[in-house]
C-alpha cells in the first residue's frame, strides 16, 4: 500500500491510497529532559511549558546542536525524526511505499543548500522507517486535477511563513516567494490576544493570568476559526475557579485583529500579479483564516479556489507514476508535465 505524506511544519498528515487522511500533526515539540513530546500532544502543552516548546525544527532542520534549553546534544533533525517516527507508528501499518509532498517553505534555499536540505529530510524520513520512494513539491501536487488555463498562484500558511508559488500548466513550479512576516503563529497570537482582551473587558477574567486558562483558550481556537469562516459570530466560554466566563466573538472582530498580517499577504500576492495569473489556489490552511479568501478575491479580481483538505497528498497519489522512482537517490519533482524536468536525484543524508 502506498501512503502520501504532506510534510509541512504547520501540520504533517498522511493519506493512504484507500481511506481517510490523518488529522494534521503540527511541527511542535516539547522537550522535558530526556522526554520529547511532538505533534498534537505538544500542542496540548504549548502554553503550559512555552520555554520548552520548539516550533521551528522543520524550518531549521539541521545536524547542529540546539543548545539550551533543549539539551547539549539534541538536534533539530532529532526532533524531526521523532515527529516522523510517531506518525509512522500511527499510519505506517501495511505501507510499502511513501511519497513525500514537501512544502516550498522547507526548501527556501538555492543550489547546494537546497539539495543538502532535501537530502537531510530524506535521510531523516528513511531513518524513521518510512520507505520513501518519491518526493514532490506540495504546491505542484495539490494542483493536479485543477484546470490550469494559464499561470496560477498557490498560497499556503505555515507556522512562521507565508508561501506563494507560481505554477504554470503541467503543472510545474516556476517560482516560490516566501514572507517571514506572517504565519499561523503570529495570526493565532493576534486572535488569542483579541479574545483575552474581550474576556478581560467583559467579564474581568484574564485568560492569560494562568497557563492553564491560556492553554484552554489556545485549544479552542481551531473550532472557533472554523465556525467564523462562514458564520458571523460565535460564543466562547472558559471555565476557571469554579466559574464559567462567556464572551461573544464576531467574524468582523477576528478579521480586524488580523488586518496588519493580512496586509502582508496582500502585498505578497500583488507582487506576483505581473505574471498574469488566472486564479489563486488557497490551501485548506490558508482558507481557514476568516475573511482572507474574500479579501484576496476583492483586492486582486482573481478567481479564488479553496483547495480541499489533503489536496497535495491526493494529488501525489494521482501522479504517483510520475513521482515514484527506483533506487536510493530520488528526484525532487517540480514538474508533472514535462519528462526529465525534475532536479538531479537527491541522496539521503544521515
Amino acid at each position: 500500500m502506498r501512503l502520501a505524506l504532506e510534510l509541512a511544519d504547520a501540520g504533517l498528515l498522511a493519506l493512504p491510497e484507500e481511506g481517510e487522511a490523518s488529522a494534521p500533526s503540527p511541527g511542535l515539540a516539547v522537550v522535558d529532559g530526556e522526554t520529547i513530546t511532538v505533534g498534537r500532544a505538544a500542542a496540548a502543552r504549548a502554553r503550559l511549558t512555552p520555554r520548552r516548546l520548539h516550533s521551528r525544527f522543520w524550518l531549521e532542520i539541521s545536524t547542529e546542536a540546539l543548545g539550551r534549553p533543549f539539551g547539549r546534544h539534541l538536534r533539530s533533525a532529532d526532533l524531526a525524526w521523532t515527529h516522523l517516527n510517531e506518525l509512522w507508528r500511527e499510519a505506517g501499518h501495511g505501507v510499502t511505499s511513501v511519497i513525500l509532498a514537501l512544502s516550498g517553505e522547507l526548501l527556501a534555499l538555492s543550489g547546494e543548500h537546497s539539495e543538502a536540505r532535501l537530502g537531510l529530510i530524506l535521510g531523516v524520513a528513511r531513518s524513521a522507517g518510512l520507505p520513501v520512494d518519491g518526493m514532490v513539491d506540495a504546491a505542484v501536487a495539490s494542483s493536479v486535477g485543477q484546470s490550469l488555463d494559464g499561470p496560477v498562484l498557490h498560497l499556503d500558511l505555515e507556522l512562521h511563513r507565508t508561501v506563494l508559488t507560481l505554477l504554470e500548466p503541467g503543472p510545474r513550479r516556476r517560482k516560490v516567494v516566501i514572507s517571514d512576516r506572517v504565519g499561523l503563529v503570529r495570526l493565532h497570537d493576534a486572535w488569542l490576544r483579541l479574545m483575552a482582551g474581550l474576556f478581560l473587558k467583559t467579564t474581568r477574567f484574564d485568560p492569560f493570568h494562568s497557563a492553564a486558562s491560556e492553554q484552554d483558550l489556545y485549544d479552542r481556537l481551531p473550532p472557533i476559526l472554523h465556525t467564523l469562516r462562514r458564520g458571523p459570530s460565535t460564543t466562547v466560554s472558559l471555565r476557571a475557579e469554579n466559574n464559567v466566563f462567556t464572551v461573544d466573538l464576531t467574524r468582523d472582530q477576528v478579521v480586524a485583529a488580523a488586518d496588519t498580517r493580512y496586509v502582508e499577504i496582500d502585498a505578497l500576492v500583488r507582487s506576483a500579479i505581473a505574471h498574469r495569473p488566472v486564479a489563486l489556489l488557497l490551501t485548506a490552511r490558508a482558507a481557514s483564516a476568516p475573511g482572507l479568501a474574500d479579501r484576496l478575491a476583492d483586492l486582486t479580481d482573481l478567481e479564488v479556489v479553496e483547495l480541499p483538505f489533503a489536496a497535495a497528498a491526493a494529488g501525489a497519489h494521482q501522479a504517483a507514476r510520475r513521482i515514484v522512482a527506483p533506487g536510493p537517490a530520488l528526484p525532487f519533482v517540480t514538474d508533472l508535465g514535462s519528462p526529465g524536468a525534475e532536479v538531479a536525484p537527491v541522496a539521503a543524508e544521515g
